[in-house]
Order: C-alpha cells, then structure tokens, then sequence
C-alpha cells in the first residue's frame, strides 16, 4: 500500500461545493464526482494520492487510494465500505485528498441516494451492435442520445417518463479540458433518450474524446440520477455547411 508523506502545504479552492456524492447502498459504495475550479495550483498533487472521506452518519473514516490521479483529468473517485450502514440519513460529506507535500478538502455540495437498478441503464457503443449511445454536433445545437437497455425501473417509458426531470448536463472531454452543457430538455424516440444542448458552431473547434450525459430527477419523492457515457460522436450535418 501506498505510503504517504507529512503533509506539509494545504492546496485551497480546488474544487467547488457542487462537487457531488452518490450513495449506493446495494453494493455499499460511493462515488465522489470532482467539479474542478481549474485553479492552476492544484496541479501541483503527484499521481499517487490518498483519499479519505468523512461522512456526519459514520463513526470512521473510509480510505482509497488512486495511483493515476490527474488534476486536469480525474473527474471521480470511488469509495468503499461494507460495514457502513444505510445513507440515508446523511446530510454532510468531506473528502480529504493528499499526495506527496499538499492536500486539500473537498465539500459535497450535492447528496444523490442511488439505486444500484440506475447503474445499467444504458449502453455505450458496442462493435457488434448499431444499437449505442452517440454525441450528435449540430449547428445550433449538441444532443446526447443514451441507448436505453430496459433494465432500470427509472428509465422505463411508458406514455411518459417515470420521474420528473430536475436536470441535464453534458459532460464533453477532450485532450485539453472538460466542456459542460446544462439544460432540462429530455424526449424519448425509438428507445432512445434524446437531450439536446443550445450551443454555437465554435465547439466544432474541440476534439472529443468521451461525453456523459447525467439526468438528475425525483421519483417516488427521492432525488435520483442516471448517467450515461459514449466515446461515439456524429456530424449529422456537413461540416462545411456549419461555418456559412
């Protein structure tokens, strides 16, 4: 196991309080999701860090380690804990994340209780199969289109979406940074959901590597998210035709 130094240098402003937690209580895990303040000190954490999570419902700290952690890149960290009782009555979370010489705390601005049902309910791209989540770049207009699997309660649609729709975020990542897109459109066509994000052609400019896409609704009065993920993009429209 990794061993770590005397911390000596405490890195400030790192992260934002809309960095979130999920809670899974079927497989008593925990997934901190980072929103970065790009503060260009932060870059200073080696690749090896430790990170330690404080939970107001538990008695102990839970500790996991990352041996390929990048300030610019890393987006979550995931935790686990066997022993940790239900979540539902947490109200407060902080990550501490320390490498060789700095540290800094991570506030969760935002508590999300899963249902480990809500960890399948998409599909990414497939070789074998034409069926799969895909990025689509318009001229006005970026939409994420999430194959849907049928295997969550939560996205099963019948004359109508199971939940009520809080918010859609579009989560683009390319080599050189992370780009975010946030609306609350959402439609269901042919076993797809289909979110559509206003945009201008500039975003033409990026290369992407990967996009997400998060829905944050209530259903059955809990707040809850799905989240889907492709490295598929499609120009549906000549690219020569967007710069006009």
């Amino acid at each position: 196991m990794m061993m770590m130094m005397m911390l000596q240098f405490e890195l400030q402003n790192c992260y934002s309080s809309k960095s979130a937690v999920y809670f899974f209580n079927q497989n008593h895990r925990i997934r901190v999701q980072f929103q970065s303040t790009n503060n260009s000190e932060c870059d200073q954490f080696s690749k090896e860090i430790k990170a330690t999570i404080k939970i107001d419902s538990e008695v102990s700290e839970i500790v996991t380690y990352d041996l390929d952690f990048s300030y610019d890149k890393t987006i979550d960290v995931w935790f686990e804990c066997q022993s940790c009782r239900p979540f539902t009555n947490t109200q407060s979370v902080r990550v501490t994340l320390e490498s060789k010489g700095f540290f800094t705390y991570v506030t969760a601005g935002i508590i999300y209780l899963e249902e480990q049902s809500n960890q399948d309910c998409f599909y990414g791209y497939r070789n074998e199969s034409q069926f799969r989540s895909v990025v689509q770049f318009y001229s006005d207009r970026t939409c994420f289109k999430a194959a849907l699997t049928g295997r969550c309660a939560s996205t099963v649609y019948n004359a109508g979406f199971a939940f009520q729709l809080l918010s859609a975020t579009l989560q683009l990542e390319s080599l050189q940074k992370l780009q975010f897109l946030r609306g609350t459109d959402l439609q269901h066509k042919d076993g797809y959901f289909v979110s559509c994000f206003a945009n201008d052609a500039s975003i033409l400019q990026d290369e992407f590597i990967g996009g997400s896409l998060i829905l944050n609704f209530v259903e059955n009065s809990f707040t809850k998210s799905v989240e889907a993920f492709t490295d598929q993009f499609e120009l549906p429209v000549n690219k020569r035709d967007i710069w006009k």
